[in-house]
């Protein structure tokens, strides 16, 4: 009785592989590789969009390193690992691996959309690890739109069954991000990570001993959040207007709002 995980291949995907492994029933790892496409600020963009964009994109490289490492290599201790190029995911290759491993978890992390013909070969359960706080941020950017829209509190990761719906499955577990004095905008993103996955461990050994309460559905359908919804000028409100200070403004005070919901399973 085992998980088999399919994964990307960052530091931040090992890093909740690992929090995996610490549950004692990883058997076996996909990794998903592709082209990396960072999305491209525009052409003839003015100066000080371009420099927040490079800023951007150079903290939160930093800030991933200071929370997970650098260590991108999904190879563990007795875990079986194979690495799948992104269009050919849906494919013979790894309907083999899940034919053959016959796993009681199918679990996904911050990979492309499983076809149903693919979902199909795994026969237990089959959840995906999303990083927000659904139904209010499903999709693309789930760390950055809560504050973008001035409420960091519904930052947070989701675990929910798989299903047609893009981030729209049962909710198996939720946490939601620690809210730490300083924290910019990247650091906040890694340190919710981070939170969920000390969190997993526990949540996945109950899945297997009988104690998981029954995943929640989704009672909304909540925002579909796109890619091509982020545009680097969005930067302007989060460095230019408030100084990359989201966390600390809310936790003065200055943003009051909803608070999230969450299923938990403890």
């Amino acid at each position: 009785m085992g998980i088999l995980m399919i994964m990307g291949s960052t530091p931040r995907h090992v890093y909740m592989a690992r929090a995996v492994a610490a549950s004692g029933r990883l058997e076996g790892i996909i990794v998903e590789t592709r082209g990396w496409r960072r999305t491209g600020a525009p052409a003839g963009a003015p100066p000080r969009t371009l420099a927040l964009f490079e800023r951007h994109y150079a903290e939160r490289a930093a800030a991933e390193v200071g929370f997970f490492g650098s260590e991108s290599d999904a190879r563990l201790p007795g875990v079986e690992a194979a690495t799948i190029p992104r269009e050919e995911m849906n494919g013979p290759r790894c309907w083999a691996i899940i034919d053959r491993m016959k796993p009681d978890l199918l679990l996904t992390y911050g990979i492309g959309k499983l076809t149903q013909e693919t979902l199909a070969h795994a026969r237990g359960h089959r959840w995906n690890i999303h990083g927000g706080l659904v139904p209010f941020y499903r999709g693309g950017g789930p760390h950055f739109w809560p504050s973008y829209l001035l409420e960091p509190q519904m930052t947070g990761v989701t675990m929910h069954d798989l299903t047609d719906a893009i981030d729209g499955g049962a909710v198996v577990h939720q946490s939601v991000g620690a809210l730490v004095r300083g924290d910019g905008i990247n650091e906040f993103s890694c340190r919710t990570t981070a939170g969920f996955a000390a969190e997993l461990p526990e949540v996945l050994i109950r899945a297997f001993d009988g104690r998981l309460k029954p995943p929640q559905p989704q009672k909304t359908t909540g925002r579909l959040w796109r890619s091509v919804d982020f545009r680097p000028q969005h930067l302007h409100a989060i460095y230019d207007v408030y100084q990359n200070r989201i966390v600390d403004r809310y936790l003065d005070g200055e943003f009051p709002g909803r608070e999230p919901r969450t299923v938990r399973q403890f």
